[in-house]
């Protein structure tokens, strides 16, 4: 990864804080946002450096789940995505072997979900999307081979109005999408 000036200054400031005392972890975070003055998207250019737990905890201050924000998250079995992130970004959950079902908050604001965001998610069964969503990224479900149905909070005609990358379905084994109305068949 290619990192500016600005980032490797606040890698080196930083670094020492997190790698000597883990449960300062959240002050770490809050003075990257705070002092720093960085986006959510900037803060996804550091995300690995936090332990899972760390990242899990992170969660609920943001408002975009950078890419890999928890791939590779072991073990993740549950997640609620919280009611204010509006975006997932690409592979966001790439690889979470152990992760099965997938929903979100009440009153879920989430608009986007980005190329291979669940890529390799091979034990998810279960995804409820909120009736908020507007796009579905490349692949989004790419070998989760466990996930034949996708659930939608919103009606057919909600449904059969999102922007859904051609290649969206590629790699999944979804057969029907269930909405609050009624089953659609995929075809494919």
């Amino acid at each position: 990864m290619l990192i500016n000036d600005k980032e490797r200054s606040i890698l080196q400031k930083y670094r020492p804080l997190l790698e000597s005392n883990p449960p300062r972890i959240q002050e770490f975070y809050e003075n990257l946002i705070m002092e720093e003055n960085l986006s959510t998207v900037a803060i996804g250019r550091f995300i690995h450096m936090f332990p899972v737990r760390a990242r899990q905890r992170i969660l609920h201050s943001l408002d975009y789940l950078p890419q890999g924000f928890l791939a590779r998250a072991i073990p993740l079995e549950f997640i609620t995505i919280p009611s204010q992130i509006q975006t997932i970004g690409e592979q966001c959950f790439l690889q979470c072997a152990d992760l099965s079902h997938v929903k979100f908050e009440e009153e879920s604001i989430c608009r986007h979900i980005h190329n291979k965001a669940f890529d390799k998610c091979v034990s998810l069964v279960r995804v409820i999307l909120p009736k908020s969503i507007v796009s579905l990224g490349s692949y989004c479900f790419n070998d989760c081979s466990d996930l034949t149905e996708l659930h939608y909070e919103g009606t057919a005609l909600g449904f059969s109005t999102l922007h859904l990358a051609q290649d969206w379905l590629e790699g999944s084994k979804i057969k029907k999408i269930i909405c609050s109305d009624k089953e659609l068949k995929v075809n494919g």
